[in-house]
């Protein structure tokens, strides 16, 4: 200790010994490592031992002041305490940190640097023989080049493990692309090309042509519609809708009207249209209809109109054509069966029979034939009586009118009235009782 009640620490003195009481120096000098009057200064950078006399070894980055080792690193490349030693085992660089290239077989680099002094392994190139060939090129000095189908080839080796071109395959991409494939890495499927032949290993192309039913350059594009077969060149059956591309068969379907492979039969055993798929309607004879639109060309059996005769009479009518009317005498007026006249609710007072033709007689001699004739006159008059009077009501009704804008000019007219008068004959009823029937003379007037 020294100076002010002796406070002061010494400095490192030699053999830590005592330094002067009062100003602190250091009599018998300084301890390794130190330097000054008091012993309390390092030794500058560089320099270690007994008056930093002594020089750091020159790899050392800086060493111990006291006893010169390299405890504060080393210069790149060089490793130790002392930092004696190069670097090794395919290190370099700062501490050894750094992992050498692909010298040639396997061989140390330059221990500061990284350089290959000997040059480098196959596929390898620059100073440190990190950089791989460029694409192309393979090899010692990367001087060879790759096969030109490879896509790129390894650069130690050459072979084409980076991929082949479109169309070629195998280790150095020397094989075509086979068996119906082509294209990038042989990966896709060829089209219909003729005979299943191989296609253009690169495009894809057919060379010799399609198999019948395609066309385009990779015979991948079906026949457009309505052809078949080689290069599309036969026209389907017109009666198809749409026939198979490959065989012309209509297995598309048929257009209304015909049926079978080929939509060479007219549909049959009364059916018609789309499929065969609709019933005829009530043909003559149970005949067929036309095969496309269903019509019946020999007509309708009784009770049925129409072209297709799927209607039936219109009311009042029936048979054959719709021409024949029904009885007056119906239960309800004209109300019969359409196809055979019969009366469906049966007939008015007084009526009898399927057509309510026959007067109802209460006398069991009465034959069949008598009824009917009786029956059929009494609806003749009815119907005789109701024209005439319709004519008489329309003849005055002109008369008044003539009368009424012509004044008191005179005109020539000459009028014919033909008028059947029926004695005996109530007007409200619709038929005579037999034996009760009597005809009256016709009486003419011709008025001029």
């Amino acid at each position: 200790m020294y100076g002010t009640n002796c406070s002061l620490s010494c400095g490192n003195c030699r053999g830590n010994g005592q330094c002067h009481h009062v100003n602190g120096s250091c009599l018998e000098g300084c301890d390794p490592g130190f330097q000054g009057n008091k012993c309390s200064q390092e030794c500058p950078a560089g320099f270690f031992g007994q008056n930093c006399s002594s020089e750091c070894n020159k790899t050392c980055k800086d060493c111990n002041n006291v006893n010169g080792l390299c405890d504060r690193g080393c210069q790149s490349g060089w490793k130790g305490d002392n930092c004696g030693e190069k670097c090794n085992t395919n290190k370099y660089g700062a501490n050894c940190s750094l992992s050498c290239g692909n010298c040639r077989g396997k061989g140390q680099c330059h221990h500061v640097n990284g350089s290959c002094l000997e040059g480098c392994d196959p596929g390898f190139q620059g100073n440190k023989c990190s950089q791989e060939c460029p694409a192309g090129f393979f090899g010692q000095n990367c001087s060879n080049e790759c096969n030109n189908t490879c896509t790129d080839c390894n650069n130690v080796d050459g072979l084409c493990d980076r991929g082949c071109h479109s169309g070629w395959k195998g280790d150095n991409c020397e094989e075509k692309c086979n068996t119906n494939m082509y294209g990038a890495n042989c990966s896709l499927s060829c089209g219909n090309c003729r005979g299943k032949g191989q296609c253009h290993h690169v495009n894809g192309s057919c060379l010799e042509g399609c198999d019948p039913g395609f066309q385009g350059d990779k015979c991948l594009q079906e026949c457009p519609t309505g052809f078949f077969g080689q290069n599309c060149s036969s026209e389907c059956n017109i009666r198809c809708k749409d026939c198979n591309n490959v065989d012309g068969l209509c297995d598309r379907g048929c257009h209304s009207g015909w049926k079978g492979d080929n939509c060479e039969e007219k549909c049959n055993t009364n059916v018609y249209g789309a499929n065969c798929s609709l019933s005829c309607g009530n043909c003559r004879g149970k005949g067929q209809c036309h095969h496309v639109n269903g019509s019946c060309l020999e007509g309708c059996d009784p009770g049925f109109q129409g072209d297709t005769c799927s209607q039936v009479c219109d009311f009042g009518y029936y048979g054959l054509q719709c021409l024949q009317e029904c009885s007056t005498f119906c239960k309800r007026s004209r109300n019969c069966n359409h196809v055979t006249g019969f009366c469906n609710d049966g007939c008015k007072s007084g009526w009898q029979g399927n057509e309510c033709f026959e007067v109802l007689s209460g006398n069991a001699c009465d034959t069949a034939w008598q009824s009917r004739f009786y029956g059929m006159t009494g609806a003749f008059c009815v119907t005789f009586i109701i024209f005439i009077t319709y004519v008489m009501l329309t003849r005055k009704a002109k008369n008044g009118c003539f009368k009424r804008n012509e004044g008191n000019k005179s005109t020539k007219q000459k009028e014919s009235h033909y008028i059947e008068t029926y004695d005996n004959e109530a007007a409200d009823h619709g038929y005579q009782e037999m034996g009760e029937f009597h005809s009256s003379p016709t009486i003419y007037y011709n008025a001029k």
